[in-house]
């Protein structure tokens, strides 16, 4: 995570329950404006809600809690704009006026295999 500037967020039905998802999301946003990442959120078509009607049940809290800092995506439009996503999520990186949320404790890692079941 130190060599990266970004951070890309899939998010599809069931990544709000996803630890491991919740600890990157964390690490990403901690530490001033020299440290964060910025942070791109594409939702999947497997989901039932746009980025202009987010379903907070299904969404992770950390990017929730985050929806002025994060830059939204829709999976099918992405191709058409990843460059514009990737500029705005590292200028609200760097931008001194928004501040994160992030001083939930991260969600506890499994002890065993990340597998689906």
């Amino acid at each position: 995570m130190s060599g990266c500037d970004l951070v890309l967020c899939i998010v599809g039905k069931e990544t709000f329950s996803r630890p491991h998802v919740d600890w990157e999301l964390h690490e990403a946003l901690k530490g001033g404006i020299k440290s964060r990442k910025g942070i791109i959120a594409v939702l999947l078509e497997n989901r039932l809600d746009s980025k202009k009607f987010i379903n907070s049940e299904t969404f992770p809290v950390r990017l929730n809690d985050n929806l002025d800092y994060i830059v939204i995506e829709q999976f099918s439009s992405l191709n058409e704009r990843i460059q514009y996503a990737c500029e705005k999520a590292k200028e609200n990186s760097k931008d001194k006026m928004i501040q994160v949320i992030n001083n939930k404790k991260p969600m506890e890692l499994r002890k065993k295999l990340y597998f689906d079941n």
